[in-house]
């Protein structure tokens, strides 16, 4: 395969499943690459001082694929040497996870690469 067959992809998906840990790192795998670099978002027990029994989330599912889908755009644009990445949201009522995975050439730089993709998202969904 050359490199040029490889080309950088987007995943998105919100549901209302559990999400897979494995999923997500399998999506982002690519041959010419050295790092996959994982976020995965839990929910604490406890949220200014009050115990957390639950989350619920929704979303208008095309709007808020589309806003994802320009923030991993962004993502490239400043860090042209990720790959692929994946974002995996779950929706509903539920003891929150979401997952964020990214492909890049090296491990190098990789966290502040997640903190700014995440940051956006959460900033968008607030």
């Amino acid at each position: 395969m050359e490199e040029s067959e490889d080309v950088p992809k987007d995943f998105v998906k919100l549901k209302c499943e559990k999400l897979s840990v494995d999923e997500v790192s399998e999506l982002v795998v690519s041959p010419y690459c050295g790092a996959v670099s994982l976020f995965i978002g839990t929910t604490r027990n406890n949220f200014e001082g009050k115990k957390v029994i639950h989350l619920e989330y929704e979303a208008y599912t095309s709007m808020a694929e589309t806003e994802i889908k320009k923030i991993c755009r962004n993502v490239r644009q400043k860090w042209p040497s990720v790959k692929h990445i994946a974002v995996h949201h779950r929706l509903g009522r539920f003891m929150r996870m979401n997952i964020l995975g990214k492909k890049t050439r090296n491990a190098f730089g990789q966290i502040q690469k997640n903190n700014c993709t995440l940051l956006k998202i959460k900033c968008y969904s607030s």
